[in-house]
């Protein structure tokens, strides 16, 4: 099986959506991964890659969801209205003997896969916190019941966060990015957890109605609809060979991301530190491993830089404060970054169209 472009290959992502192709594009580098780096006298540093999709109703969050869990091997899907924190992570049970017994839950249950999260507004914020340590270490402490036990979950977490409510005269979320923090009620230190955080535009805003109205209705009536660049089954083997790849960085590529880091500090101030690198490295790493390549080049980082960059416009948007932003948050560092972009960032738009639409749809 030949290498083929990660725009081809993020087509072939829930073919039955219409649109939504910077959402596709984050699950396929999810799938794709990056690659874990430690060894058993080190700290690891995790190649998971954890993913929040958030918008308004109807944006087809939940039908993304459910086709990552179909595809990837090991894979689970939950519904935040159903779940607790016990649910997601472990909790001690009684086994047939009387003693107590220690049972993974569904983070612990999708170890080598994705646990897809739905619906996770509906959950409390005690529980929504459950879900940190997993994202960092990789692993469940738990302390219960007289029995102490971690549990490994190399699992990667794809959150969908509906934002439902928009105050009266506030345009509503698919018409403007700048909606209040406390709508999206998701605290920056859970936001900071995820490598991407994609803003989900509503239908019409990225692809025409009258597309989006043949392509429902072509599902609806039986008939012919293009077919994605690979079907199903191709799409699982391509997947399977390209994680088998452990990309290497080149010296221009550490070059390159040296450049992108320093670029996002200077736009996003302290809403940009290390952790971010962090994540753009592993970007980088599921890019190349897309492309069939052995080494991670500068095309790779370029394209993983635009995708975060995009991300942190995002997270700057949803993460809620405890009232005016800070210097070291990210809504703070959105409000100069707001400030820079009235003095250089039509001199980088027009450098770089992509960047310009990051915003938008």
């Amino acid at each position: 099986m030949s290498a083929i472009s990660l725009d081809r290959l993020a087509g072939s992502v829930a073919p039955s959506v219409c649109g939504q192709q910077r959402a596709k594009k984050g699950l396929l580098l999810m799938m794709l991964g990056g690659v874990a780096k430690g060894s058993k006298s080190s700290v690891v540093a995790r190649g998971t890659i954890h993913v929040c999709l958030h918008g308004e109703p109807e944006t087809a969050k939940s039908r993304l969801l459910q086709w990552a869990a179909l595809v990837l091997p090991h894979s689970v899907y939950v519904s935040g209205a159903t779940s607790s924190a016990a649910g997601l992570t472990a909790a001690i049970i009684k086994d047939d003997s009387g003693q107590n017994s220690v049972a993974g839950g569904a983070l612990v249950q999708a170890s080598g896969g994705i646990c897809c999260i739905d619906n996770f507004e509906a959950m409390a914020k005690r529980d929504q916190a459950a879900i940190r340590e997993v994202m960092d270490q990789q692993s469940i402490t738990l302390s219960k019941a007289g029995l102490h036990a971690k549990l490994g979950a190399p699992t990667s977490v794809l959150v969908a966060y509906t934002v439902s409510e928009v105050k009266e005269g506030q345009a509503s979320f698919g018409r403007k990015r700048n909606f209040s923090q406390q709508e999206a009620g998701l605290s920056g230190h859970l936001l900071s957890g995820f490598d991407l955080v994609l803003a989900m535009p509503q239908s019409g805003e990225e692809v025409p109605d009258e597309d989006i109205a043949r392509h429902i209705l072509g599902m609806a009536s039986g008939s012919k609809q293009a077919p994605p660049d690979l079907s199903l089954s191709d799409f699982q083997r391509y997947i399977r060979i390209a994680r088998a790849i452990e990309p290497t960085l080149s010296p221009e590529a550490q070059q390159r991301l040296t450049n992108c880091y320093t670029e996002l500090r200077r736009d996003f101030g302290c809403g940009a530190n290390p952790r971010h690198l962090e994540s753009l490295i592993r970007l980088s790493e599921a890019v190349a491993r897309g492309c069939f390549s052995e080494e991670v080049q500068v095309p790779h980082v370029s394209e993983a830089f635009e995708l975060l960059h995009c991300s942190l416009q995002a997270a700057a948007c949803v993460q809620r404060l405890e009232g005016q932003g800070t210097p070291g948050t990210a809504a703070g560092s959105q409000g100069r970054y707001n400030n820079n972009n009235n003095n250089n960032s039509q001199g980088r738009s027009a450098a770089n169209p992509k960047r310009q639409r990051c915003g938008g749809a």
